[in-house]
């Protein structure tokens, strides 16, 4: 539970209200009498790319998330993040008509889920240097502290399906859109264009290069 840690010296942290409602639902899931059967939706109704519940991780303070064991002998740390989302609204403005009934549900769950996801982004790259920062202040104020503590380079890395140019590439990803299953040949060409939208990102070839090659010690989260 988020209080443990707190309970020992008696102060309690404010928090924010994401992470009070998260700590209240653990609290709900374990001790609710009225709760007999638990209803799982697609998460990406709540976190699509994951990005919330980093953050949430990184607001319980240094080393968080990084295993204290590990947290010492890191020195580079990308954090990718895989945004799976596609045009919002699908064909629906490409004629005059009024779109029926099922492709407005999906426009509107589109929007309901890429926005959100845009925005935890942008919060988690703009908090990243932020998180470097403790994540160095606890390290080098630490008893295991060795020398280059403070060394430590951060990027982030954002490959979307929605960036994708080539419009037959796009066309057959647009084909896919909310599939419940996909056949072997689909599985092979997602898994396939995963790899080579992250062999092709400049920023990530630029974090290789710097790793490869103990580039600047610095957090990059442009």
């Amino acid at each position: 539970m988020p209080e443990a840690k707190t309970q020992k010296t008696g102060v309690r942290a404010p928090g924010s209200l994401v992470a009070r409602e998260y700590a209240g639902s653990l609290r709900r899931y374990e001790t609710a009498r009225d709760l007999n059967y638990l209803k799982l939706y697609d998460g990406g109704l709540v976190d699509g790319i994951g990005t919330q519940s980093l953050l949430h991780l990184m607001g319980r303070g240094a080393p968080e998330p990084i295993p204290a064991e590990r947290a010492f002998r890191l020195r580079h740390l990308v954090v990718i993040v895989v945004d799976a989302s596609t045009r919002i609204g699908g064909d629906i403005s490409k004629t005059v008509d009024s779109p029926k009934a099922p492709d407005a549900i999906v426009a509107a769950i589109d929007a309901m889920i890429n926005i959100p996801n845009l925005q935890s982004f942008d919060a988690l790259r703009d908090h990243l240097p932020a998180w470097r920062e403790s994540f160095v202040t606890w390290r080098c104020g630490s008893s295991g502290a060795k020398r280059g503590c403070g060394d430590l380079d951060v990027d982030i890395i954002r490959l979307a399906l929605s960036d994708v140019s080539d419009p037959v590439l796009a066309r057959r990803i647009l084909g896919l859109h909310n599939r419940l299953s996909l056949n072997e040949k689909d599985v092979d060409f997602l898994a396939d264009l995963g790899r080579r939208l992250l062999r092709d990102n400049a920023g990530y070839r630029r974090f290789l290069d710097r790793v490869n090659h103990g580039g600047p010690n610095l957090a990059r989260a442009d």
